[in-house]
Formats: structure tokens, C-alpha cells, sequence
């Protein structure tokens, strides 16, 4: 067993040009968590998981996963974009779709089966991407990442463009994958937070860390910079408890 955390961050900013994103972020997430990234459209969220799996490198500061400093070909990372809905008029299938995810495109159909398989989509293998629902291309984008056997998956925005019965499976699908990989998410929407969620990053271009997974009206003020009472609508969610920085 790796004894290293899954991630570290080590006091990191990043700008665009000269407008500070992130700033002196400094964290670290024990292998098997499920982090769930949250805050404010445009407070860096997407960004910090960018850095993090290596697409966007670091303006100051130092991230490592299981100990490799990023970014690096040791340590197997999934990652599954925020947007579905890009050239769907593209004719790839569905199969086609996940065998992308298969180190230097190396031929693997046992591999594409198995990873259809493990998110219930093994049925639409030769059916077109841009035919299925947002939830059904999501999985599908889950299964493209799952085919390189990830040590850490990492998804942003899973559950935009998902009904309320399409996130509760989704994060099924995720609580059952969590048993064998770490999971962390990028969402906006705290209505649609899972109970299987075990930690919490907020994110405004600061980044708090809480090992458990509580929220508080005063630590979302704290992100949003507003009072936010939150309401439920049958989804599951948490309410934390008071923030501490």
C-alpha cells in the first residue's frame, strides 16, 4: 500500500496573467477519501482540480499525488471534463468513446466491456455518444476514465445536466467505486451533495479543508460572502456544522 496521501497541496497560487486565482493553498487528502470541491462560480474550483491532475501547472507552490510530484505518468488518474454535451455530432460509439481512455490508445476490448459493465452501460456499446441523455453520456465519460484502472478518479460538475433520480444513481455508482479508488468532485450545487461525501474543500480563490463533511450557513457565507439559508428538495445534502479556519 502506498503510504503517501493520495494528494498534497503545498502552499499554491495560480494566476491568469496577473489576476490571482488561487492563492498560498495548502492541503492534503488521505487515499480513499471522497472530496467533494465546492464554492462560488469563478472562485477557482475547476482550476484547482486542473492543477491538480496536472493540466494547468502552478504559479508558485507544489502538488503531489501518492507522493509524485505532478504532473506524473507513476500514478494513474481518471478524469472526467465538466461539459458532455460537446460534438455530438461526432460519429463515434459509445465503445469507441471509453476505449479513448486506454493508455496510448493500446487495443483492450475486454477492457472497454469491463468498464461499460462496472457503470451499467455495457447495452449501448455500438450505439452513437450523441444519441444518449446527459446522465447516460456521463457514465459513459466515467467508464472512458475507469478503463486506465485509476488510482484516483476526479470529476467535475458529475451532476450537471442530471435529473434529481440521475444524481442519487450516479453517486451510487461513485460511493461503490470509492471502495476501490479516492473520488473527488467539483460541484457548485450544494443541494445535490451526496451523504457519501467524506470531506470538504471550500473554494474562494482560498481553500479550506475539513476532513468531515458538514457545511454551516456561516461557512457558506464565509465562500458566497452573503447569508444562504439552504434548502432541500428530497435530494441528499448536508447541513455542517460552524466553520473554523
Amino acid at each position: 500500500m502506498n503510504p503517501f496521501p493520495a494528494i498534497e497541496v503545498r502552499g499554491v497560487s495560480f494566476f491568469y496573467d496577473k489576476t490571482p486565482v488561487l492563492s498560498d493553498v495548502s492541503f492534503s487528502v488521505s487515499a480513499g477519501d471522497f472530496l467533494a470541491i465546492i464554492g462560488p462560480n469563478g472562485g477557482g474550483k475547476s482550476t484547482l482540480m486542473k492543477l491538480i491532475v496536472g493540466l494547468l501547472k502552478p504559479s508558485a507552490g507544489d502538488i503531489r499525488l501518492f507522493g509524485e510530484k505532478v504532473p506524473t505518468k507513476k500514478i494513474s488518474v481518471g478524469y472526467v471534463p465538466q461539459n458532455t454535451n460537446r460534438n455530438l455530432e461526432f460519429p463515434i460509439t459509445v465503445a469507441e468513446t471509453v476505449a479513448t481512455g486506454l493508455p496510448q490508445y493500446k487495443p483492450n476490448p475486454e477492457k472497454v466491456a469491463q468498464a461499460l459493465e462496472t457503470v451499467k452501460m455495457e447495452s449501448f456499446a455500438n450505439r452513437r455518444l450523441g444519441e444518449l441523455s446527459g446522465g447516460e453520456r456521463q457514465r459513459v465519460l466515467i467508464a472512458r476514465a475507469l478503463a486506465a484502472d485509476p488510482q484516483i478518479l476526479f470529476l467535475d460538475e458529475p451532476s450537471s445536466n442530471i435529473d434529481a433520480r440521475g444524481q442519487e444513481d450516479l453517486y451510487g455508482l461513485l460511493a461503490k467505486l470509492n471502495e476501490k479508488m479516492t473520488i473527488v468532485i467539483v460541484s457548485h450545487d450544494l443541494m445535490v451533495l451526496s451523504n457519501h461525501v467524506k470531506s470538504v474543500a471550500c473554494v474562494n480563490r482560498e481553500v479550506h479543508f475539513h476532513s468531515g463533511a458538514q457545511i454551516t450557513p456561516e461557512m457558506v457565507q464565509g465562500m458566497y460572502g452573503c447569508e444562504v439559508d439552504l434548502i432541500a428538495h428530497g435530494i441528499p445534502h448536508r447541513v455542517l456544522g460552524r466553520h473554523t479556519h
